[in-house]
Protein backbone atom coordinates (compact mmCIF):
# COMPACT_ATOMS: atom_id res chain seq x y z
CA UNK A 1 0.00 0.00 0.00
CA UNK A 2 1.49 3.27 -0.74
CA UNK A 3 2.30 4.96 2.65
CA UNK A 4 0.99 8.12 1.86
CA UNK A 5 -2.32 6.70 2.36
CA UNK A 6 -1.49 6.28 6.22
CA UNK A 7 0.52 9.56 6.37
CA UNK A 8 -1.54 11.88 8.95
CA UNK A 9 -3.41 14.29 6.57
CA UNK A 10 -3.26 18.32 7.36
CA UNK A 11 -5.99 20.33 8.56
CA UNK A 12 -8.31 21.67 6.23
CA UNK A 13 -8.03 24.94 4.31
CA UNK A 14 -10.96 26.98 2.87
CA UNK A 15 -12.15 26.16 0.12
CA UNK A 16 -15.29 26.12 -2.28
CA UNK A 17 -18.25 24.66 -2.94
CA UNK A 18 -20.16 21.94 -0.22
CA UNK A 19 -19.35 17.66 -0.79
CA UNK A 20 -22.00 17.00 1.49
CA UNK A 21 -24.91 19.21 -0.22
CA UNK A 22 -23.96 17.38 -3.75
CA UNK A 23 -24.19 13.79 -1.96
CA UNK A 24 -27.60 14.83 -0.53
CA UNK A 25 -29.06 15.96 -3.83
CA UNK A 26 -27.80 13.19 -5.48
CA UNK A 27 -29.34 10.54 -3.00
CA UNK A 28 -32.73 9.03 -3.21
CA UNK A 29 -32.66 7.36 0.18
CA UNK A 30 -34.50 9.33 2.77
CA UNK A 31 -32.69 7.57 5.69
CA UNK A 32 -29.55 8.30 4.16
CA UNK A 33 -30.53 11.88 3.21
CA UNK A 34 -30.96 12.16 6.99
CA UNK A 35 -28.50 10.32 8.19
CA UNK A 36 -25.50 12.86 5.79
CA UNK A 37 -27.62 16.25 6.47
CA UNK A 38 -27.20 15.20 10.50
CA UNK A 39 -23.61 14.75 9.50
CA UNK A 40 -23.26 17.40 7.75
CA UNK A 41 -24.66 19.45 10.11
CA UNK A 42 -22.53 18.47 12.82
CA UNK A 43 -19.48 19.14 10.42
CA UNK A 44 -20.74 22.75 10.25
CA UNK A 45 -21.22 23.03 14.02
CA UNK A 46 -17.21 21.59 14.46
CA UNK A 47 -15.08 23.09 11.84
CA UNK A 48 -17.51 25.75 10.64
CA UNK A 49 -17.43 25.21 6.81
CA UNK A 50 -19.01 22.09 4.86
CA UNK A 51 -16.61 19.01 3.55
CA UNK A 52 -14.99 21.00 0.47
CA UNK A 53 -12.67 19.76 -2.04
CA UNK A 54 -9.47 21.29 -2.61
CA UNK A 55 -9.14 21.98 0.87
CA UNK A 56 -5.87 20.59 0.87
CA UNK A 57 -6.63 16.94 1.95
CA UNK A 58 -6.16 13.44 0.94
CA UNK A 59 -9.66 12.84 0.60
CA UNK A 60 -9.08 8.79 -1.13
CA UNK A 61 -6.54 8.59 1.75
CA UNK A 62 -9.17 9.96 4.56
CA UNK A 63 -12.14 7.41 3.01
CA UNK A 64 -9.52 4.69 3.08
CA UNK A 65 -8.35 5.65 6.98
CA UNK A 66 -11.95 6.13 7.98
CA UNK A 67 -12.70 2.70 6.45
CA UNK A 68 -10.50 1.20 8.60
CA UNK A 69 -11.68 3.00 11.16
CA UNK A 70 -15.16 1.60 10.94
CA UNK A 71 -13.80 -2.06 10.90
CA UNK A 72 -12.53 -1.62 14.70
CA UNK A 73 -15.67 -0.04 15.64
CA UNK A 74 -17.37 -3.15 14.46
CA UNK A 75 -15.43 -4.78 16.07
CA UNK A 76 -15.42 -3.39 19.14
CA UNK A 77 -19.92 -3.43 19.09
CA UNK A 78 -19.51 -7.05 18.53
CA UNK A 79 -20.82 -6.67 14.96
CA UNK A 80 -18.92 -9.56 13.43
CA UNK A 81 -21.47 -9.25 10.44
CA UNK A 82 -21.18 -5.21 10.08
CA UNK A 83 -17.72 -5.73 10.07
CA UNK A 84 -17.32 -7.91 7.45
CA UNK A 85 -19.48 -5.69 5.20
CA UNK A 86 -17.17 -2.86 5.54
CA UNK A 87 -13.89 -5.58 5.47
CA UNK A 88 -15.27 -6.03 1.83
CA UNK A 89 -16.18 -2.57 1.15
CA UNK A 90 -12.70 -1.60 2.02
CA UNK A 91 -10.36 -4.81 0.45
CA UNK A 92 -13.14 -4.06 -3.02
CA UNK A 93 -11.70 0.12 -3.04
CA UNK A 94 -8.18 -0.75 -2.49
CA UNK A 95 -8.24 -3.07 -4.98
CA UNK A 96 -9.83 -0.84 -7.42
CA UNK A 97 -7.42 1.65 -6.59
CA UNK A 98 -4.49 -0.10 -6.89
CA UNK A 99 -6.02 -1.39 -10.64
CA UNK A 100 -7.16 2.34 -11.48
CA UNK A 101 -3.67 4.25 -9.80
CA UNK A 102 -0.69 1.64 -10.57
CA UNK A 103 -0.15 0.60 -6.96
CA UNK A 104 1.98 -1.92 -6.26
CA UNK A 105 1.36 -4.41 -3.46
Amino acid sequence: MSAHLLDEQPDPVHADGDVWLEVILDTRDEELIALYAHRREQGLERYNTPLQRDNGRDHLADAIQELADAVVYLQAANKPWARKLVEQSLRTLLDEVRLRDGWLP
